[in-house]
């Protein structure tokens, strides 16, 4: 189907069964702040977005931060999530954490709800009784909702389901990367693995995967990290997210700059990416959390090429042919023969700040034999793997 039929379609849909009138003309993008009472500060001085989307309980309340936002920015939607359905099926819910289907705390959740959502009348309040739950009763579902709206009035529900049903008449929510819904939150780092349509072959656009709100996810807003190599309950989690990640996630979600020319007095041509090799530029290396040892690479970009005849660093230069960074060899190959480089330990730019000094998302590493291969400074390019 044709891509912008499609987003029509889906438009005219949404307004149909939900009642936005009228729908956004663009998705409203936001971010997804599960563990928002914990790091409400370093939100409130995020760049503003027009969406958020929390959980309740799980890592606090998040109500007193919501005040202090609707005070501060201007949201025009709040997704809240009562009840955290992952910890069960997970078999890691803290000890007394109410069932899923207790409906006097989903209604008392929403009555917190509807005081906020009565103070501010010009902001959309959507409550998902479950984030990610794996209930296969579409009625349970439908009494959720009617619990829960019996209590805030002025709300909207939405089915956040895992394996769960999902009754045509009540909005979707999905989690994940390459799907679509009424509302989407992308899983893990696909925020920060963010698509250039040109380059990644997935046709995956993260900005419009929703047709009504996508929600930026990554790792820290719900305080674990990209190398965590065990799970860590959520009371014991000390990870947190930085204002950078919030300006990284930003300039994604409401910028795509096209790709310029490499600068012609220092290429010699443009050598790009080669993905059937799996070389990639990625803006975030791994990173490591909750009691385990940190990188000093951490969420700063690693450019992953086949050998190019030296280990010195290389530098970065702007479109103007200026170079604003470098990136340092690894001294360790990966199994496929290729070579990781990083950032840090050499110009050591975290990914909005080489932004900011490229002038822009691109830039250029130039190679010993003078052909450049083009980097992101804020999305992956190359391959997937």
């Amino acid at each position: 189907m044709n891509t912008d039929w499609a987003k029509k379609i889906a438009k005219a849909a949404a307004a149909l069964l939900y009642g936005c009138q009228p729908c956004p003309a663009e998705p409203l993008v936001g971010y997804d702040a599960l563990a928002l009472a914990r790091y409400c500060d370093t939100y409130l001085q995020a760049p503003e977005l027009p969406a958020v989307s929390t959980l309740m309980t799980t890592f606090g309340n998040p109500i007193p931060c919501l005040k202090k936002a609707l005070s501060k920015k201007n949201l025009k939607l709040v997704q809240i999530d009562l009840k955290d359905a992952t910890c069960w099926r997970n078999k890691t819910c803290a000890p007394n954490t109410s069932k899923l289907t207790d409906w006097a705390d989903i209604a008392r959740k929403s009555r917190q709800i509807s005081r906020l959502a009565k103070a501010h009348p010009s902001t959309e309040f959507w409550i998902s009784p479950w984030l990610e739950h794996d209930i296969k009763s579409p009625r349970t579902i439908r009494k959720a909702c009617t619990v829960a709206l019996r209590q805030c009035k002025t709300c909207k529900c939405v089915n956040s389901p895992h394996t769960g049903s999902r009754p045509r008449e009540i909005a979707l929510e999905l989690h994940g990367t390459t799907t679509t819904a009424f509302m989407i939150s992308a899983d893990g780092a696909s925020t920060f693995e963010a698509d250039t349509l040109s380059t990644d072959g997935t046709q995956f656009n993260h900005a419009k995967a929703g047709s009504y709100a996508t929600f930026a996810w990554w790792y820290e807003l719900n305080l674990r990290c990209s190398g965590e190599k065990r799970f860590t309950a959520p009371e014991n989690r000390t990870e947190q997210p930085t204002i950078d990640q919030f300006q990284q996630a930003f300039e994604i979600l409401t910028t795509e700059e096209a790709k310029p020319e490499p600068p012609k007095e220092k290429c010699k041509k443009e050598r790009p990416l080669d993905i059937s090799a799996r070389e990639t530029s990625r803006p975030n290396a791994r990173n490591n959390c909750n009691g385990q040892p940190k990188p000093t690479t951490q969420n700063k970009a690693i450019l992953v090429i086949r050998p190019i005849g030296t280990t010195e660093p290389i530098p970065i230069l702007d479109r103007t042919g200026n170079q604003v960074g470098c990136f340092r060899h690894s001294g360790t190959p990966s199994q496929e023969g290729l070579e990781k480089w990083y950032i840090a330990g050499c110009s050591d730019q975290t990914p909005s700040r080489l932004r900011a000094d490229l002038k822009g998302e691109w830039g250029w590493v130039q190679l010993p034999n003078q052909d450049c291969i083009p980097i992101n400074a804020i999305r992956r390019t190359g391959s997937l793997k």
